[in-house]
C-alpha cells in the first residue's frame, strides 16, 4: 500500500505543480489569480498535516489515506464538470485549499504506513525507495495529464486528477 500509494501520491503532486499554472491560464485566470490559487494549494499542505497526521495516528493510516484520496477524486471530479459551466474564483480557491491538503498528506501517510510495518534498520532503504517510486510518478504524471489537456482541454486536467485519486 504504501509503495502504490508513493506512485499515486508522485502522480498527483507532480502534474499538479508542473500543469496547475497553465491549467488556471487557460481557464482564463490573471496572472496573479493564478499565483493566488497556487499558493493556496501550497497553504492547504502547510495546514492539513497536522489534523490529518493526528487522524493518521488515532485511525488506520490505510483508512485515513483512502480518504483523503476519495475526496480528492469525488471534488476534483465534480469540479470538472463545473468548469465547463463557469467555477467562482471563491469555489476554485476552496477547493485548491482542500485538494492542497490532501495530495500533501498521501505521501507522508505512505512513508508512515510503510514504516509501521518495518524494522528501524530498514527505515533509510526504505525511504529511497519510496522516493524513488515517488519520482517515477511526478515524472510521468505531467506528461499523461498534459497529453489529456491537449486533446480533451483543461477541465480535463481535474478528470485525470480525479481518476487517478480513486
Amino acid at each position: 500500500v504504501g509503495v502504490v500509494g508513493a506512485g499515486v501520491a508522485g502522480i498527483l503532486v507532480g502534474s499538479f505543480y508542473a500543469l496547475a499554472v497553465v491549467f488556471a491560464r487557460q481557464i482564463g485566470l490573471s496572472v496573479s489569480e493564478a499565483a493566488m490559487f497556487m499558493s493556496i494549494v501550497v497553504l492547504g499542505g502547510l495546514g492539513f498535516q497536522v489534523p490529518v497526521g493526528m487522524l493518521a495516528d488515532r485511525f488506520d493510516r490505510r483508512i485515513v489515506m483512502s480518504g483523503i484520496l476519495i475526496v480528492v477524486g469525488v471534488s476534483w471530479g465534480l469540479l470538472s464538470f463545473s468548469i465547463a459551466n463557469g467555477v467562482s474564483l471563491v469555489v476554485l480557491m476552496v477547493m485548491a485549499l482542500a485538494f492542497g491538503g490532501a495530495i500533501s498528506s498521501v505521501y507522508p501517510l505512505c512513508v508512515a504506513l510503510t514504516f509501521d510495518r518495518l524494522d528501524r534498520k530498514y527505515y533509510v532503504a526504505a525511504s529511497g525507495r519510496l522516493l524513488m517510486v515517488y519520482s517515477i510518478g511526478a515524472t510521468i504524471g505531467p506528461l499523461l495529464a498534459s497529453m489529456l489537456m491537449a486533446l480533451y482541454g483543461p477541465a480535463s486536467f481535474f478528470v485525470f486528477e480525479s481518476a487517478i485519486a480513486l
